[in-house]
């Protein structure tokens, strides 16, 4: 079953895709394991410091010590638990 068939039969309804709209499965890695190249912008799924606060994702890059946010370069306010690198559409 090929990552689209998985997505359908979860109620994404395929036919409303534009003919050039791609649909892409993103693989996450534990942030305590690999790290991306230093100053490669990825999304990072940040756990925030709050516990009442929920955890989200935001774009970011790992600057060989730190995270940081791409659109500050300010350090990531929580804790980045997982990191991906999406190809987006023109992959």
């Amino acid at each position: 079953m090929s990552g689209l068939d998985t997505l359908a039969e979860q109620g994404l309804d395929l036919q409303l895709l534009e003919t050039s709209s791609k649909a892409e499965l993103i693989e996450w890695h534990p942030a305590s394991g690999s790290k991306p190249d230093a100053d490669a912008t990825v999304l990072v799924w940040i756990m925030a410091p709050a516990a009442s606060t929920p955890p989200g994702w935001a774009a970011g890059f790992w600057d060989g010590e730190d995270w940081r946010l791409a659109e500050s370069g300010g350090l990531v306010d929580g804790t980045v638990t997982h990191w991906a690198m999406p190809e987006g559409p023109a992959a």
